[in-house]
């Protein structure tokens, strides 16, 4: 009996221990896993966890970094930072002018809720999905509103994509869990 002959492409062809299919290398499990992610449905972890809660609350304040367009940093402080699982965090300030033209060139950010005394705490980095101003002050009570300050509150809702281990110490940047 006679085979047919296989007709195969250059960029088909078997070199190198290459597949045809690429996502045929993978085990089972990672390409569901994949398919999942390129079609936008995630599967996420419970990256917060209530230790990471209750520091939070403890601490009572977070750092939030934003950088722009041109990737010039920017570091701003404030409180009211809550955490929701599996992965939000609303972090409602008094931002500056800076912080928010920054989060609409680029809403990608990194907060970090440490504790003071030991220098330990968390690192989320995520993306900002909405913002939201919550109170203007509109210069009638001069005590209170000193010229020059930020005169907006705004909150804003991170979809938290890694946490990582915060430390003064050496540490690595591997996410946790």
């Amino acid at each position: 009996m006679r085979s047919k002959p296989v007709m195969m492409h250059a960029e088909t062809e078997n070199q190198g221990g290459r597949h045809r299919h690429p996502s045929r290398r993978w085990p089972i499990r990672l390409r569901w896993h994949r398919r999942l992610i390129r079609i936008g449905k995630r599967r996420y972890v419970n990256m917060i966890t209530q230790t990471i809660k209750d520091l939070a609350e403890r601490v009572g304040h977070a750092f939030v970094a934003t950088s722009d367009a041109g990737g010039n940093p920017h570091l701003a402080a404030g409180k009211g930072v809550a955490l929701f699982e599996p992965n939000r965090l609303v972090f409602e300030a008094w931002f500056c002018p800076t912080t928010m033209r920054n989060l609409q060139d680029n809403p990608h950010v990194a907060v970090v809720v440490a504790d003071p005394e030991t220098g330990n705490g968390f690192q989320f980095v995520g993306v900002v999905e909405r913002s939201a101003d919550t109170a203007v002050l509109d210069g009638y009570i001069p005590d209170l509103e000193p010229p020059g300050l930020p005169q907006v509150q705004w909150r804003l809702e991170i979809r938290v994509e890694k946490v990582m281990a915060f430390s003064a110490d050496a540490h690595s940047d591997r996410p946790l869990g």
